[in-house]
């Protein structure tokens, strides 16, 4: 991937976006208030990194809570990985949602 790639950041609309449905993170209504709390005080600084299906390879969170405050769509780093490349950057996800 080219560092121009990689450096990409896009405006996605949330209903555009698929949760992986193996996602091994599952965030409490607590945490989900917790990074809703912190999108409304700081912005929304670190961006869904999503494959080039729209599915979300890191962000669950983030999207969950942008959606309980109500906004349309999210900073996304749109990510055109093969699916192993993909596998790995979820297993390799630093947990940056708490």
């Amino acid at each position: 991937m080219s560092q121009e790639q990689t450096k990409k950041i896009e405006y996605i609309a949330i209903n555009d976006l698929i949760p992986y449905v193996n996602n091994a993170r599952v965030h409490s209504e607590e945490q989900i208030l917790q990074i809703a709390s912190s999108i409304k005080e700081f912005g929304f600084n670190n961006p869904v990194l999503i494959d080039k299906g729209n599915g979300i390879i890191a962000g669950h969170g983030r999207v969950y809570a942008a959606r309980k405050l109500g906004l349309e769509g999210v900073s996304g780093s749109p990510r055109g990985r093969s699916e192993g490349g993909v596998g790995l950057c979820r297993q390799n996800e630093p947990n940056q949602e708490v």
